[in-house]
């Protein structure tokens, strides 16, 4: 699988998990680079977020600093766990 179609999954997979936080057609039309914060999107529905997406993938957990680091943005959160995932 090419790096583009992970990253294309991933950012389907983050997506869907975020609209079960903020509604789906919210999450469906964010602009990839949109600032959670700005949006109205709380650390604690990232956090949740980013647990369901650990949770599906056993992934490790991240740290309080990758947090701060990865979830800014949908596309910052994709290419975080890209990373992290090879």
């Amino acid at each position: 699988m090419t790096r583009e179609a992970v990253l294309a999954e991933l950012e389907i997979r983050v997506r869907t998990v975020l609209g079960t936080r903020v509604g789906p057609e919210l999450a469906r039309d964010l602009p990839a680079d949109a600032r959670f914060e700005e949006l109205g999107i709380d650390s604690l529905d990232i956090v949740l977020v980013l647990a369901e997406l650990e949770q599906r993938d056993a992934a490790n957990a991240l740290t309080g600093k990758d947090l701060r680091e990865a979830a800014d943005c949908i596309d910052s959160l994709v290419r975080h766990l890209a990373e992290r995932h090879g």
